[in-house]
């Protein structure tokens, strides 16, 4: 028995000598990120696959620790200083690794055991591992609820932190060190890295809000695809489902692990089930689609097209703060129904903010759907036309709407981290479908660089940094989701556009929302945007570049990734 067991002991330390050898055969560094992170390693094998580069020293590369240290300060940073003082750093110990081809490092977090105070990993949002504890300072905070920053009303800044894999593939091309980005992936929110912190921040914000740990993975799982497919063919992206337990499915991990093709790593808690089946559809579709769109391997799923014209048009006005929804409240004022708007609050907000909220959530998305039925049987307005405005109602006083984010009913900007107040465009447009009704999406288009500094700058929203990193990951979860969806859902139109050429806008609009030409709203259309185009006359676009300094403008380009076209 003693001799079985020795053995047994033999084989598994020459399969993670093996697994080691074949994390460090080719890429000089390798990032392992994600949504979720795998629990199912063993404690040898966990050190291994997060230092790789310890070799058989029992310490970690001196190069490797200081290249995690600089990108745990590179992507924590909250003043622009601090950022490029980390970049620099990082920039030359890159260098070192393209003077030492023998080097390799392969990392998934700042620290070097898990045991150490909020051991942060490189995960999407950036959590920290469940073995942690919390610093005093952030105990302090949980316990007396001051995680607000008094100047700039940013709330729980962990929220916006994750890894910025577009940047550093810049860098690593920049020194000609080759990058492999692996990452876990998964639609189980309880599962996933930030609700199985040791230090419970996530959580202790959160509590029971199921629904905005729902909406909080789909930003994560959003902001990840976004960034991955802004990486280059240079670096090497390697994504792995996380299921409940052991697959045989193929993944591209054999690549990296072959001949242990056997070898699976699950993400769920020992012991703890996966989240119970939720009446379909719900959000849970909507991160299981995210996952399918994710893996390499996967189809590329898409939400179908079927109501089309011969049924009430309904209007969704998508796009991120200030952006122009107030100008398409004003355009669709008399084509609003209060009932749409206020079963879109419940879904998004009332039902969610409960704390054990998934069944208050799905009856209040039940009755969204039979809102939306309900416009078959209304008449239609006194022009003749059917189609109604969902998310922005015009009163004499005030201007209600929910943009991306939004920082209204349940997500105040004292109260709450606006980046989970996000909005699921995969499932309203699966409503819509349920429903019978005809969904036209309207995505507004503004330089998300003004955008920024106009919340930050302009208005307390926050600062530029905590900007930046907000409107990104919420810009990535409307571009992503409308990938998903079929493209004769929405259209897109700038905002510049819509003042520069009214004329052509209108004519974009009317056609997309089926409306016909010198019809009541056509008209409307047109002299609204032409009265808006004399009193508030477009300037110059780039005018926001000249607002911020040299520095703040190259970090913009880095967190928006401006140069890597964030358009798409």
């Amino acid at each position: 028995m003693l001799a079985m067991e020795m053995q047994q002991q033999s084989r598994e330390r020459d399969e993670e000598e093996e697994l080691a050898s074949i994390m460090e055969s080719q890429y000089q560094l390798t990032i392992v990120t994600g949504t979720h992170f795998p629990q199912g390693l063993s404690d040898s094998l966990y050190s291994t696959w997060i230092h790789a580069s310890r070799k058989n020293t029992g310490k970690m590369n001196p190069v490797c620790a200081a290249i995690s240290e600089a990108l745990h300060q590179m992507w924590t940073a909250w003043e622009v200083d601090d950022y490029f003082n980390a970049k620099m750093n990082l920039s030359e110990l890159l260098k070192q690794l393209q003077l030492d081809r023998t080097l390799r490092c392969t990392l998934s977090s700042r620290s070097y055991g898990p045991t150490d105070t909020e051991h942060n990993l490189w995960t999407f949002p950036m959590s920290v591992h469940k073995q942690s504890i919390c610093s005093a300072e952030t105990l302090k905070m949980l316990k007396t609820k001051s995680w607000l920053q008094e100047k700039t009303k940013v709330v729980v800044p962990w929220f916006l932190l994750r890894p910025d894999l577009v940047t550093l593939e810049h860098l690593a091309l920049n020194f000609d060190v080759k990058l492999r980005v692996v990452a876990f992936v998964g639609d189980d929110f309880r599962n996933s890295a930030f609700a199985q912190e040791g230090c419970e921040r996530f959580n202790s914000i959160l509590r029971n809000r199921d629904v905005y740990k729902m909406r909080l993975l789909l930003v994560a799982q959003s902001d990840l695809r976004y960034q991955l497919d802004k990486l280059t063919q240079n670096t090497d992206v390697i994504v792995h489902k996380c299921d409940g337990g052991a697959s045989d499915e193929t993944s591209e991990l054999d690549r990296v692990f072959e001949p242990h093709e056997n070898l699976f790593y699950s993400c769920t808690l020992d012991g703890f089930s996966p989240l119970r089946i939720l009446p379909e559809p719900q959000m849970k579709s909507s991160s299981s689609i995210m996952v399918s769109s994710l893996h390499p391997l996967g189809s590329k799923l898409t939400v179908p097209k079927t109501i089309r014209s011969g049924s009430p048009t309904l209007v969704f006005i998508a796009g991120l703060e200030g952006t122009g929804h107030h100008m398409f409240a004003k355009l669709g004022r008399k084509h609003t129904v209060r009932h749409l708007y206020d079963s879109l609050t419940n879904y998004l907000c009332d039902s969610a903010w409960n704390d054990n909220g998934i069944d208050l959530h799905t009856e209040a998305r039940k009755q969204l759907v039979e809102s939306f039925k309900k416009l078959h049987d209304t008449p239609a307005f006194a022009d003749g036309s059917t189609v109604f405005f969902l998310n922005t109602v015009f009163t004499e006083k005030a201007v209600n709407m929910y943009s991306y984010p939004w920082g209204g009913p349940r997500c105040y900007l004292k109260r709450f981290a606006r980046v989970v107040c996000n909005i699921d465009t995969i499932d309203l447009a699966r409503i819509a479908e349920e429903a019978g009704i005809d969904f036209r999406i309207v995505v507004l288009r503004r330089s998300i660089g003004a955008a920024v500094v106009s919340a930050s700058l302009h208005r307390p929203y926050g600062t530029l940094v905590s900007e930046s990193r907000m409107l990104i990951q919420s810009w990535a979860l409307l571009r992503t989701h409308l990938n998903i969806l079929d493209p004769d859902f929405y259209i897109e139109i700038k905002y510049e556009d819509m003042l520069s050429e009214p004329e052509e806008s209108v004519k974009r609009l009317i056609a997309h929302l089926n409306i016909p030409e010198g019809s009541f709203l056509n008209k409307w259309f047109l002299k609204f945007l032409k009265s808006s185009a004399k009193t508030h006359p477009v300037g110059n676009p780039n005018k926001w570049k000249s607002e911020v300094d040299e520095k703040q403008l190259s970090y913009m380009k880095d967190m928006l990734h401006l140069d890597r076209n964030y358009n798409n």
